[in-house]
């Protein structure tokens, strides 16, 4: 048996499509946790009128995606597990595909083909991630195009996932590659199947929201792998975890340079401020006034390049 769990959290608008894509498996054994965290839209309602198909938990306190995630784990029944996210879903044949591979090779994970979908249009766009499983432990510590990091698009053994003590964290961002970290150190048999398809609802690169909190969750993400990767010997990814990091502080200058929600002297005074933090006293970094510059320029010779493009 599989178990799906569904973890929601105020996604009114796309629950029920997740519910049904669990619905319509052709795989016939399966069971349906939905892990409700609090929902203050009417996403429990819709959830309610499938209440004879599957298992709805309501959880008590707003617990966070990781929590809601173990508890869906504790409940489960099935020899295996796979998540969907609220806004998600999937292809009517991927538990089918993922099980028959599973039986045949005997893998502890099988990775579906993960498919984003632009919000507005529906319209699929491939992920940049290789597949390549030997490369899977990489990803989560360093650069995730080598493997899919998410959780979801995964069938996991149930007794691999009991066996694994998670890593404590209850954030939002980067929490996939924390949940899968000791998963994939733990050397696991993964095969992929790329007849199974996860779709998953993608916002579109060129949003202009910036959440300023999204870089100080990075920082306890990374923090925490460098923290594990000293304790079990991986000391040696280090330098490049702190690369990737600082690729990820450009992209949030991109980022912040594109909200418009504070002006350029602002702007520079808060990059000031969390460079000034002892958390970057390791890294040797540009000024502050010279990272924004250059991401400033950075922006415009993409416009430039996308309108030559558009006009060519």
């Amino acid at each position: 048996m599989v178990s799906i769990v569904i973890t929601l959290y105020n996604k009114e608008s796309y629950i029920e499509r997740a519910i049904k894509s669990a619905l319509n498996q052709t795989h016939d054994n399966c069971e349906i946790i939905v892990v409700d965290d609090c929902s203050t839209d009417n996403s429990k309602a819709i959830c309610l009128k499938y209440n004879n198909f599957i298992k709805l938990v309501s959880n008590e306190t707003n617990q966070g995606l990781p929590k809601s995630r173990q508890i869906g784990i504790k409940l489960a029944k099935g020899d295996f597990i796979t998540f969907i996210d609220a806004d998600d879903y999937l292809s009517n044949n991927a538990l089918r595909e993922c099980v028959e591979l599973q039986k045949s090779t005997q893998a502890a994970i099988v990775q579906m083909n993960v498919k984003r979908r632009i919000t507005r249009f529906n319209i699929p766009v491939n992920f940049k991630s290789i597949y390549d499983s030997s490369r899977a432990l990489n990803a989560c510590l360093y650069n995730e195009q080598f493997f899919p990091v998410h959780c979801c698009g995964k069938l996991y053994k149930t007794e691999l996932l009991c066996s694994i003590k998670p890593i404590q964290y209850n954030g939002f961002w980067g929490e996939d590659r924390i949940f899968n970290l000791p998963i994939f150190a733990s050397q696991p048999k993964i095969e992929y199947v790329p007849s199974a398809k996860y779709n998953y609802r993608w916002s579109g690169a060129t949003s202009t929201s910036f959440n300023l909190d999204a870089l100080q969750e990075y920082k306890q993400v990374y923090q925490i792998k460098s923290d594990w990767a000293k304790e079990y010997g991986y000391e040696h990814y280090i330098p490049a975890m702190q690369n990737e990091f600082v690729e990820l502080l450009k992209y949030h200058i991109r980022h912040l340079i594109n909200s418009n929600t504070m002006s350029h002297d602002s702007a520079l005074d808060y990059l000031q401020n969390e460079l000034n933090q002892p958390f970057w006293s390791s890294y040797q970094l540009p000024t502050a006034e010279n990272l924004y510059g250059t991401e400033k320029k950075s922006i415009s010779r993409i416009a430039k390049k996308m309108i030559s493009n558009l006009i060519n």
